[in-house]
């Protein structure tokens, strides 16, 4: 019966979030996309190279998405949909860990059902409308993938060698995924320290000597690509020191986000602020449910939804320090929004975990903070799921929009259009962009403009790039 309540409540996760891109996700690239088209369009002609491979996108490094939009681009003939569609996936996958990481720990009947309904919610609530319909989002669901899913992996593995070699290539590959990446390798350290108290051989101590000496290695590359960005700035780890109250504020103001999404919508983060701080005091409650059952623990449970909070934390941190310019009365963006999401549920489970352990007063207690703190995200992701499918609404809109005039943009006057939606790249650029597509074979059908055949003997109608 608890199987099949596990797996209902995932495949209902799984397909909320497939519907929703099938049915507002469009193929249309936009904004950022066009650096993956353009290194694409390069690569078509010139070949992969390092250069272009690990070339810096603003402060990020993203030659894992770049390889993963190539190959993708390539097998469906340039339909972005199809990354849309994937980066749903990466979304069920994670899902699905979490689920799963619930269904295994010995909880009351009652808390597991809140548990898994609120974590389900969660991936799919309001805030990941961006992840979801913008192809370039892909990393916000694959770094919490690699987090968590690394972690239980790790944890879990028979073989020594095999989860300090995990470890080490998970931390690699997260460098190269977005600028974020870099807390993968740091917050999978707690994981290789348990695997290593747990390990009753003298190799494992070894190899977590070679996972720290590794770790220092992953945070000289990406500090290193960090540095050598040349995008514009939103802000600096000066800012901290310089005005630290606002950046304090601006991160407990992203962690309380989704407990207020109609008002950080607006730009209104006071009330999201106060949420923030108040998620802070829970995890600093669970922190002392973990002081009073220490010697009990199940640090193999514990590592999991630790990483996924720890990853979740810093990465607001990062966004506080680094776009404090644009979170100071302005909304938060939704994507940034998500990171709390990560925050939030990693503590949650990390509540969960250490439940079996507890007894008495401290048992009531645990019980009552996990259930007051899923219903809370629970509620607040409902409340909100208009907002979701408003967005959504709005999203699938515009994007046709943006289909018809890159439809035609090699039409006489096509070039104004483009121009009001090119963003940096400027109309010239992006109406090459989509004559060169048509010569690589990665202009969809989609987007190219459909004419009547001169011919009338044979009545046929073809499409033509023009």
């Amino acid at each position: 019966m608890r199987n099949l309540f596990f797996s209902a409540i995932f495949f209902g996760g799984a397909s909320l979030l497939v519907f929703y891109v099938s049915e507002f996700g469009a193929n249309v690239p936009i904004n950022d996309d066009w650096d993956h088209v353009e290194t694409s369009l390069l690569w078509i002609e010139k070949g992969i190279s390092a250069g272009s491979l690990f070339a810096l996108h603003n402060e990020h490094c993203l030659a894992i998405p770049r390889i993963w939009n190539h190959l993708i681009l390539l097998g469906t003939d340039g339909n972005f949909k199809a990354v849309l569609l994937l980066n749903a996936g990466l979304a069920v996958l994670l899902l699905g860990c979490l689920i799963w990481f619930i269904s295994t720990l010995r909880l009351p009947w009652l808390i597991s059902v809140v548990a898994s309904i609120t974590v389900a919610l969660a991936v799919s609530a309001w805030c990941q409308w961006q992840n979801l319909l913008w192809s370039f989002q892909a990393p916000f669901f694959m770094l919490p993938l690699f987090v968590f899913g690394s972690a239980l992996l790790i944890l879990r593995m028979r073989s020594d060698l095999t989860a300090f070699v995990l470890a080490i290539a998970i931390s690699w590959l997260s460098i190269f995924t977005t600028g974020n990446g870099l807390f993968v390798a740091w917050v999978l350290a707690p994981v290789v320290l348990i695997r290593k108290s747990a390990a009753k051989v003298e190799s494992a101590r070894l190899w977590s000597y070679a996972y720290f000496a590794n770790l220092f290695g992953v945070t000289g590359i990406a500090l290193w690509l960090i540095s050598n960005s040349s995008g514009k700035s939103y802000g600096s780890t000066a800012d901290l020191v310089e005005r630290p109250g606002q950046v304090v504020f601006a991160g407990l103001s992203v962690l309380g986000s989704v407990f207020a999404p109609d008002r950080v919508f607006k730009g209104e983060n006071t009330l999201a602020f106060a949420f923030g701080s108040l998620s802070v005091c829970t995890a600093l409650s669970f922190a002392v449910m973990f002081w009073m059952a220490r010697k009990r623990v199940d640090f193999i449970a514990l590592g999991p939804p630790l990483t996924l909070a720890l990853y979740g934390s810093l990465s607001v941190a990062a966004v506080a320090c680094g776009r404090i310019q644009l979170l100071i009365g302005s909304p938060i963006e939704s994507r940034y929004q998500s990171f709390a999401i990560w925050w939030i549920v990693g503590s949650l489970l990390f509540g969960c975990s250490l439940l079996p352990r507890l007894h008495g007063q401290a048992l009531a207690f645990g019980n009552a903070l996990i259930c007051a703190t899923a219903l809370a995200l629970s509620f607040r992701t409902l409340y909100a799921m208009p907002l979701f499918y408003k967005h959504g609404q709005n999203m699938r809109t515009a994007l046709a929009g943006h289909q018809e005039i890159y439809r035609n943009a090699m039409m006489p006057g096509g070039n104004e259009p483009v121009e009001k939606i090119a963003s940096h790249y400027g109309a010239d650029r992006l109406t090459q962009n989509l004559e060169v597509m048509g010569h690589a074979g990665i202009l969809h059908p989609d987007l190219i403009k459909e004419t009547a055949d001169p011919k009338p003997e044979t009545g046929q109608r073809t499409h033509q790039l023009r």
